[in-house]
């Protein structure tokens, strides 16, 4: 089996700090502190609370990215209509067919003034 030196340390379990010389071959290997191994934080005391710390203050940093995200933002991916947005449809008695044919011709690229033109030449609209 080959050991690579340069990528490998040394970690010596013990409850005081204990200086220990790992040979491979004519090189030391460097002895360190902690180590992470699969994502598991191994310290030399053998403890498991910089683990536990690390978890939470892991957690904590996912929690206040979601934190800073805007209301407006969450509402839209949700779907949600704003509160303000649906009193003043209920007030101007707007209806949700009004707002999907505006919606659909705004993703058409149709400009609300041809529309108008349109609507203005046609007297009745049904296919002819």
């Amino acid at each position: 089996m080959r050991i690579s030196t340069s990528k490998s340390e040394s970690l010596f379990l013990a409850r005081k700090k204990v200086e220990c010389l790992l040979r491979v071959g004519e090189e030391v290997l460097p002895q360190v502190e902690e180590f992470k191994y699969l994502g598991i934080l191994f310290t030399s005391e053998g403890g498991m609370e910089r683990e536990i710390d690390r978890r939470i203050g892991a957690a904590e940093a996912g929690l206040s990215v979601r934190d800073r995200v805007r209301s407006s933002d969450i509402r839209e991916g949700l779907g949600v209509e704003p509160l303000l947005l649906h009193i003043e449809r209920s007030q101007l008695g707007t209806k949700w067919r009004d707002y999907i044919s505006h919606l659909a011709l705004e993703r058409l690229g149709v400009p609300p003034e041809e529309l108008m033109e349109v609507a203005g030449e046609r007297a009745v609209w049904a296919p002819s």
